[in-house]
């Protein structure tokens, strides 16, 4: 898990560090990537730390609407569990005064991968999501997120972003 969170951790930050300026009138446009961190809990007692890495591309419109799809791709600290990712479109409102923070929702496809003594099982389902997000300047970004798989696993996190 440590490997997994270490690496998600490098690739944002490289890719921070080659973002263009973002547009400061519009900071919930364009392409974004970013770290995520939180607890996945299961039935039947399933439960363990959870990292995602993520991506997408919005587009804002003028109306403050905001639309886009994202994925995730990333682990949590469950026995014989391998990965879980995800692809959602999202849909958004954006609020406050300085047009700052974004509720967002969102629907797709969620799959996960577990192994073990040689064996392999992949399954999927729906995936929903629920976020808030609150821009940090021109480039960074922070969000709350809670995602259901199939409605019987749910993922809350918290992350940061970058926006290109």
């Amino acid at each position: 898990m440590r490997r997994i969170t270490t690496l998600l951790a490098a690739i944002s930050l490289s890719a921070v560090s080659v973002a263009a300026s973002a547009q400061d009138d519009k900071p919930f446009d364009g392409l974004y990537l970013g770290l995520e961190a939180g607890y996945l809990v299961g039935d039947n007692s399933v439960d363990g730390a959870a990292a995602n890495f993520f991506g997408g591309f919005r587009k804002q419109l003028d109306n403050n609407l905001v639309v886009g799809v994202e994925g995730t791709f990333g682990n949590a600290d469950i026995d014989f569990l391998d990965n879980i990712w995800s692809v959602n479109g999202t849909v958004g409102w954006i609020v406050g005064d300085d047009e700052d923070a974004l509720f967002s929702v969102g629907a797709g496809y969620a799959e996960a991968k577990a192994s073990a003594f040689g064996f392999s099982a992949t399954g999927g389902g729906l995936s929903g999501l629920v976020a808030y997000e609150k821009a940090l300047g021109d480039t960074w970004s922070f969000r709350v997120k809670a995602t259901t798989l199939d409605f019987e696993s749910y993922i809350g996190t918290i992350g940061i972003g970058a926006r290109f």
